[in-house]
């Protein structure tokens, strides 16, 4: 079996590239929270936008289907330029004091679905360029760049909010999206034949046209339709708090937040580059998931920002671990012809509960306080975390066809 060269040049690259965008999605992530406070004083209305952006994912499976039929190079490069035109089309307006919410809506919304492809696309991508024998590293320095750079981003964010303002720290983002684009341009996205000597044995047989129906029922065969559920719950210890933050405290605060809970993904991530597949048993996963939710009860009697940003760094440490554990199994297990459709199902399920998450918290914000939401979240997730450690301990979800994955 022929392996290939992790540090090529279009792994290099891309991500090269990628670091910049990401760094620059982070910076707006702060900046359109204060930007909608800012104009509507409305934290329902920021509250809808997260609602909005999660809704997308609806049409995850379908995104994930069409991705198995396109060239990506094209595709990814121009998703990044219509990603930069909307971005600079709502700080125009904005510039010209046309802001309008609806407006926001609906440039959010075409954002994020035009985002749903690229979840799938990076999926089926990043095995290309590095090889299946690379990935359990490649993983883990994307992992390292993704956490540095959002680091940087809260951070940065939170800071150039207040002296800068939002229209600059969004424009910053559009550009970092153009320059994804143009770089895309220069990558080889096409399986390469030493990586295509990569591909499991699955791999034959299958085609693109398999049905997103079939999909399901492989997911569900192997177990692996419980990895995106774990990774819905990870994304919902958040909620509360993207929710919160921006109403209680100022953008340095909501910044900080995020950038502790990027250093605890940092952590976990290089955790995993050192051991690797060590880690990989259910004791870690378990303990994983447990802490988040324990983190947070306790979290809840505590009100000063020293308090959240502890809770942010322990809550980012133990999801990325869980995540990381979904995530290779599945890159392990799915053929590549079929994976677009998979990431595009992981999507929906992922994020398709987060709306209704989004507007039940945007409801009760000012009525109830921090402290009772995170108190009545934590329960629940304790109870949800409970459920799901007991079907995966009976089920074993996790065991595989390669020996060093199953989980003991």
């Amino acid at each position: 079996m022929q392996s290939s060269k992790l540090w090529n040049k279009d792994f290099l690259l891309y991500y090269i590239a990628t670091g910049f965008s990401t760094l620059g999605s982070y910076l707006t992530a702060t900046a359109l929270a204060y930007l909608i406070l800012d104009r509507t004083q409305s934290t329902q209305n920021f509250a809808f936008t997260l609602a909005i952006t999660a809704a997308a994912a609806l049409f995850s499976p379908y995104a994930g289907s069409m991705v198995d039929r396109l060239k990506l190079k094209q595709f990814l490069a121009w998703g990044d330029f219509l990603r930069c035109f909307s971005l600079l089309l709502l700080i125009g307006f904005d510039f010209l004091g046309f802001f309008n919410i609806v407006f926001v809506y609906i440039l959010v919304g075409f954002n994020a679905i035009i985002s749903l492809f690229y979840r799938p696309a990076i999926g089926k991508l990043l095995p290309r360029l590095t090889g299946k024998d690379n990935l359990m590293q490649a993983y883990g320095l994307m992992g390292v760049l993704y956490n540095s750079a959002s680091i940087l981003g809260f951070l940065i964010g939170g800071f150039a909010v207040s002296f800068f303002g939002v229209q600059l720290t969004i424009v910053l983002d559009a550009i970092s999206f153009f320059v994804m684009g143009i770089i895309f341009l220069l990558i080889n996205t096409e399986q390469s034949a030493g990586n295509h000597n990569n591909q499991s044995d699955h791999d034959e047989g299958i085609t693109p046209n398999v049905t997103i129906k079939a999909t399901v029922q492989l997911m569900i065969s192997s177990g692996i339709i419980v990895c995106p559920l774990l990774i819905f719950l990870n994304q919902a210890f958040l909620a509360p708090y993207k929710i919160e933050l921006p109403l209680l405290f100022d953008s340095t605060v909501f910044g900080t937040f995020f950038a502790c809970y990027s250093v605890g993904t940092l952590c976990s991530s290089i955790l995993v580059s050192r051991f690797g597949e060590r880690l990989y048993n259910y004791t870690t996963l378990f303990v994983s998931m447990l802490v988040s939710p324990l983190i947070i009860f306790v979290s809840s009697n505590f009100q000063l920002p020293i308090f959240y940003f502890v809770t942010a760094a322990v809550i980012g440490f133990f999801s990325l671990t869980a995540s990381t554990i979904s995530f290779s199994v599945i890159q392990r297990l799915i053929p590549d012809q079929m994976m677009g459709k998979v990431y595009g199902i992981m999507g929906l399920i992922e994020d398709g509960g987060l709306p209704i998450l989004f507007l039940i918290l945007g409801t009760v914000t000012g009525t109830v306080s921090m402290s009772t939401i995170l108190l009545g979240s934590s329960i629940v997730f304790l109870i949800i975390t409970g459920v799901f450690i007991v079907v995966i301990r009976a089920s074993h979800f996790f065991k595989v066809s390669e020996p060093s994955l199953e989980l003991r």
